[in-house]
C-alpha cells in the first residue's frame, strides 16, 4: 500500500509554469533507469520542433480553467 501510494503522489507532481514534468523521482522509484526503452530515445513530446505557440499564462488558464 506504502508503495502505490508513493507512486501516486510521485506521478502528481508537475512544473511551475505548466510545463511537464521529467517524472525523475517517479521513475527512480520504479527502477527504470537501469534498462533502457523504446520510448526513452523516440517520441519524446518536449524534444518536438512544433511545440505549442502559447505562452505560460494562456496554459495556465486552461489547466486551472480561468
Amino acid at each position: 500500500m506504502r508503495m502505490v501510494i508513493e507512486r501516486n503522489m510521485f506521478a502528481q507532481t508537475r512544473r511551475l509554469g505548466g510545463y511537464g514534468s521529467s517524472m525523475h523521482a517517479l521513475n527512480m522509484h520504479m527502477d527504470r533507469y537501469d534498462e533502457l526503452d523504446f520510448f526513452d530515445i523516440l517520441n519524446n513530446p518536449n524534444e518536438s520542433p512544433d511545440m505549442d505557440r502559447e505562452g505560460i499564462h494562456a496554459q495556465l488558464e486552461k489547466i486551472y480553467g480561468m
